[in-house]
């Protein structure tokens, strides 16, 4: 009985730390400074994804995969300078 009162007050004690979330955007590269606003970005059909080199061609075909699979979207991949 003893270990499984110590047992529940540990999860409840650290339990609480597996839900925090920092305040820091986890994204790569990683910018100089980002700051966060409320709103959002939406993803549409005419969304496209911009690239510069077949290095980067290949990166935006991987996630114009994942975000076929997972939302049903495939976008236009265009070569070029950036807007």
């Amino acid at each position: 009985m003893k270990y499984t009162l110590f047992a529940v007050a540990f999860c409840l004690l650290f339990g609480s730390f597996a839900f925090a979330q920092s305040g820091e955007v986890n994204i790569i590269p990683r910018p100089q400074s980002v700051s966060q606003k409320e709103g959002r970005f939406t993803i549409t059909k005419e969304t496209q994804i911009s690239v510069l080199d077949k290095k980067d061609r290949k990166i935006a075909e991987l996630l114009n995969d994942y975000l076929l699979a997972e939302g049903g979207l495939k976008l236009k991949v265009v070569s070029g300078p950036l807007a």
